[in-house]
């Protein structure tokens, strides 16, 4: 997992979210999150996510993420 993430970072170094909304109910926590970065070409994008937490005992059981990475807002040229 840590070399996963780290290569997202490698190839994406000013990648940064912001928190939209966090949810947290029994057995479950969702973070609506939203991503900027500079592409390759220079474009500054942004896209939307969440992450859903299942959780038991206090424990995070796993960590799900949809995201629209596949589609990103342009936000500069």
């Amino acid at each position: 997992m840590r070399e996963h993430i780290g290569r997202i970072f490698a190839n994406w170094p000013d990648l940064a979210f912001s928190g939209r909304r966090l949810y947290v109910r029994e057995g479950l926590v969702v973070s609506e999150w939203t991503a900027r970065a500079t592409a390759p070409d220079g474009r500054r994008l942004e896209w939307d996510g969440i992450d859903v937490f299942p959780c038991e005992n206090g424990l995070i059981l796993r960590k799900d993420v949809y995201s629209a990475g596949h589609r990103p807002r342009v936000l500069s040229p």
